[in-house]
């Protein structure tokens, strides 16, 4: 279970981002960052080619080896650049990244239940395949992303 207080939390600190002004928001923006992790304003997420009426900040687990592992040719994959930072607003809503932190900790703890009982009605040693999950050498941790989303009011 998430304690209800980590939803009602995370709820929060994102409804009070979205409502900063833009300029304010825009200090995070996916256009600077390569792995387009940020804040994308109005108009600028589409759905099948179509405009969608929302912005949105996207955020993904954090690597603290930014350049991926393996042998010098494997570490220039293109994909490595979406081993990146999150970009958090920690100089005008310091508080967002603990909450949001928090809340993402807490979904994590539910998928390894999940995963635990999957192995057990599978018959599968969940130590069997632990190496596919969480840290390896602190530097591959299991890959989560999560978008949170402001539709703005019909009128």
């Amino acid at each position: 279970d998430i304690p209800e207080s980590i939803c009602k939390n995370a709820l929060s600190e994102t409804q009070q981002f979205f409502e900063r002004p833009l300029e304010e928001k825009m200090s995070i923006s996916y256009e600077n960052s390569a792995a387009f992790r940020g804040y994308m304003p109005m108009g600028v997420e589409n759905t099948e080619g179509k405009i969608d009426g929302r912005e949105q900040i996207e955020y993904a687990a954090e690597y603290t080896d930014l350049c991926g592992q393996g042998n010098e040719n494997e570490k220039k994959q293109f994909y490595h650049r979406l081993r990146s930072t999150n970009p958090w607003p920690d100089d005008v809503q310091p508080s967002l990244r603990p909450v949001i932190m928090d809340y993402v900790t807490s979904v994590l703890s539910v998928a390894d239940q999940l995963r635990e009982s999957m192995c057990t009605a599978l018959d599968v040693d969940a130590k069997d395949i632990a190496h596919l999950f969480g840290p390896y050498n602190d530097n591959d941790p299991s890959f989560w992303s999560m978008k949170m989303v402001s539709y703005p009011p019909v009128v």
